[in-house]
């Protein structure tokens, strides 16, 4: 989290009550992108996983031919 300035706690503390409504609708907004975004590298990554396994598996099957042969 940010340092924040004067010995603040929360970014929110003196924000006026009647804000609050807008404000958390942006903060959950935030947290939906952040989680979208960590979905989406998760599947990005999982699938370059798949590939690279792909490869493992083929080697280790080369491997096994040639100290067979």
């Amino acid at each position: 989290m940010a340092d924040l300035p004067n010995g603040l706690e929360n970014k929110y503390e003196k924000l006026p009550k009647n804000m609050y409504p807008q404000v958390k609708q942006q903060v959950q907004e935030r947290i939906d992108t952040f989680r979208k975004v960590i979905d989406e590298h998760t599947t990005a990554h999982e699938k370059n996983l798949e590939e690279i396994k792909k490869h493992l598996n083929e080697a280790e099957t080369d491997l096994k031919f040639l100290n067979e042969g």
